[in-house]
């Protein structure tokens, strides 16, 4: 750990994917706004993501970014549950996003099944 505890970790993590919100125009409060960047971010993938990732575009970078930036709090919250035996939580802005990843990725599979 960086930061010297899991919480700090996950704190740091989540301003993290706050300014990027924010510099995408994007209210975590406003669901419909947050499932449609968790889409953009779920087709964010392989081959996709690193041309998100390197893209002229800033809004393209930006997604990616926050993509690998939840990648990493959904580790991080594995490890510390495997590690502390003991769940980690986000805050809001956590939150909003898990909630529109997995209802965005449910929909998904609901839809090609």
């Amino acid at each position: 750990m960086i930061y010297g505890s899991w919480d700090d970790e996950a704190q740091m993590i989540e301003h993290s994917i706050a300014a990027k919100l924010i510099a995408l125009g994007i209210d975590w409060e406003n669901a419909n706004a947050m499932r449609a960047l968790a889409r953009q971010m779920l087709a964010c993938h392989g081959e996709e993501a690193r041309r998100c990732l390197y893209s002229p575009k800033k809004e393209d970078r930006l997604v990616a970014e926050i993509a690998g930036l939840s990648q990493l709090m959904f580790r991080l919250m594995a490890e510390s549950a495997d590690e502390r035996a003991q769940e980690l939580h986000g805050g809001r802005v956590w939150k909003a996003l898990a909630r529109a990843l997995y209802e965005e990725k449910e929909a998904q599979l609901t839809a090609s099944s």
